[in-house]
């Protein structure tokens, strides 16, 4: 009985998704010298304005804070996944799931992409734990 419970345990954590995946991981040091020029959020998922708003606002809060670098980029994120239960802010117990995509001003090549997920099961927001991945993941070398 022990041992079922173990590999179930096991299994359901195999199945959990990692918050962060690289699709095209951004080149050494370009956390140190990227900042963001303009963040643009495409909602592929039936989150309110409000709610996407709310993501922006907490996105460029958290950019400005993680993106100091002399050189700028373009932030695309493609929302893809925004699960909650009502209308109002992505809170505690909500998904929010997207790619985050860094392209290059001039050539308009994208330099770095990563799926982003945030689920959240503490006092934290899934905005504000969402903005911080993204920060993380993109901008943390």
């Amino acid at each position: 009985m022990k041992r079922a419970a173990v590999l179930i345990l096991a299994a359901a954590v195999a199945a959990c998704p990692d918050p962060v995946a690289p699709i095209k991981t951004a080149p050494i040091d370009f956390g140190r010298q990227a900042s963001i020029a303009n963040l643009t959020i495409y909602n592929l998922t039936s989150a309110t304005a409000e709610q996407v708003s709310a993501l922006h606002g907490s996105l460029t809060a958290e950019l400005q804070r993680c993106a100091t670098g002399p050189t700028r980029y373009d932030l695309v994120l493609r929302l893809e996944r925004a699960q909650t239960g009502r209308s109002g802010p992505l809170v505690d117990g909500d998904i929010i799931a997207g790619s985050a995509i860094v392209y290059d001003l001039t050539t308009r090549q994208a330099v770095a992409q990563y799926h982003v997920e945030a689920r959240t099961g503490s006092p934290a927001s899934a905005v504000q734990l969402f903005s911080q991945r993204v920060c993380g993941a993109v901008f943390a070398n």
